[in-house]
């Protein structure tokens, strides 16, 4: 009586699965199930899309939106997305929130010489919000974060908080030129200060 003889096929990319035997007359048959994993599934998986090797931030809503994106987290807080911004410019910012205070507001700021030097705000028309007005500048390229308050005049205690949102970038460092949102205006270009410091402390006199 002949044998029945069995030979394992090897398949690309495949997974091995129990073993099952198969009789066939009289003769056992074992046979090892294989399932071909096919490249095509790997279309219906999520692709994750990761950045490129570089520093550069991406805002999403900077693609297609060319206005500043405001959105309030909660009853005393904003958030305000300025997109990307060129160092060592200073800018004016134009932006309405809505907020939960009623009528004139106050913006103390700390006296220094970037981020937020300036700020002001105004009532909305409909008493919704407030249209607020900021000076902005800044010398150092990366994400940067910048808040103020906006405190009530007949009510101290009722602070609504005003988080800016960029991404400064340095056109010395190949970093490109942005294109900035509507509401947003150049004012000048300040050098940065401490370049300028660091520069004349190898001043040497002529003798």
């Amino acid at each position: 009586m002949a044998t029945a003889e069995c030979s394992t096929l090897t398949a690309p990319s495949v997974s091995a699965d129990p073993v099952v035997e198969m009789e066939t007359g009289s003769s056992k048959v074992v046979v090892e199930e294989t399932t071909v994993i096919e490249e095509e599934e790997e279309e219906d998986k999520p692709r994750i899309t990761r950045p490129r090797g570089s520093s550069r931030v991406h805002f999403p809503e900077d693609v297609h939106d060319p206005e500043i994106h405001v959105s309030r987290e909660a009853d005393a807080m904003i958030d305000v997305n300025l997109g990307f911004l060129q160092c060592s410019h200073r800018y004016r910012v134009c932006f309405t929130v809505g907020d939960s205070i009623k009528g004139d507001v106050d913006i103390p700021l700390q006296d220094k010489s970037t981020g937020v030097v300036a700020a002001e705000a105004f009532p909305t028309q409909n008493g919704e919000g407030h249209d607020i007005t900021i000076q902005l500048v800044n010398h150092r390229d990366g994400v940067v974060s910048e808040q103020f308050e906006l405190v009530s005049r007949t009510e101290p205690s009722n602070v609504v908080k005003v988080i800016l949102h960029c991404r400064f970038i340095n056109p010395g460092k190949d970093q490109g030129t942005p294109q900035v949102k509507e509401g947003i205006q150049t004012m000048c270009i300040e050098p940065d200060p401490s370049a300028e410091e660091s520069e004349g402390s190898d001043w040497t006199p002529y003798e």
